[in-house]
């Protein structure tokens, strides 16, 4: 870029340009030079804080990204979750970091790579892994891993019809009853105490009851059976002998 030292005009906007600036480019500071509107560039572009105090120049040197550390966090099922990530810190272009995410299982959240937005409503309990990838206009990365907690919430057992009740409890054989408002469309859902599905069948129906059995003979401990119906969500805690 040396030899460009008598150009006037230095005119590249709204291109497809990435990378850093590269310290030869100081000869045209003085020109009217211009590389806005290129994202793939520090700053978009900002050619005017390169020439006044060096931002986005590439650096012989270049470092990758420092990760900031983020908690490990919870949520709550059928709420809706909304957690910013920490911005990772570069030396060198701070600005222009590109954001990359695993969320493993998803369960109904997405990762939004611009404002480093992680939102949605969780599906069901249990747990996902967050890895967040941060890769500098160089090519350099780093990352950082957290946790996400989708814990049962669990509820007493209602001893009446008005509470909706779920009978017998304890079990000792693989067949109970769950009392409902609308037993034919209710959904239902048993889960061990570490959030695995356990697999139920419906074996039958009457007013205000649904009658159900495990598919197979389980550990004897506490599980949480889960039932939706007129768009409400109850847990009850279910005690196996």
């Amino acid at each position: 870029m040396g030899a460009l030292i008598k150009l006037e005009v230095f005119y590249l906007n709204n291109n497809q340009l990435s990378g850093c600036f590269p310290a030869s480019l100081s000869a045209v500071c003085g020109s009217l030079a211009s590389l806005g509107n290129n994202p793939g560039l520090p700053g978009g572009g900002n050619f005017g804080a390169f020439c006044l105090n060096g931002t986005g120049s590439c650096s012989a040197s270049n470092t990758p990204p420092q990760p900031t550390a983020n908690a490990s966090l919870t949520a709550t099922v059928g709420k809706g979750f909304s957690y910013t990530v920490n911005a990772f810190i570069d030396a060198e272009t701070p600005s222009s970091l590109t954001y990359t995410a695993s969320i493993n299982p998803a369960n109904g959240l997405n990762f939004d790579a611009t404002t480093r937005v992680i939102s949605g409503t969780p599906t069901t309990s249990g747990l996902s892994n967050v890895i967040i990838i941060a890769t500098d206009p160089g090519g350099l990365s780093a990352f950082t891993s957290f946790s996400i907690t989708y814990p049962l919430i669990i509820l007493s057992i209602g001893s009446s019809r008005q509470d909706y009740g779920v009978y017998p409890n304890p079990i000792s054989d693989q067949h109970f009853s769950v009392q409902l408002d609308e037993p034919k469309t209710a959904l239902v859902r048993l889960y061990s105490l570490d959030g695995r599905l356990m697999p139920i069948q419906k074996i039958g129906q009457d007013v205000g009851s649904l009658q159900l059995k495990t598919e197979r003979k389980l550990p004897t401990g506490v599980y949480i059976l889960v039932v939706e119906e007129r768009a409400r969500t109850r847990q009850y805690r279910l005690v196996l002998e």
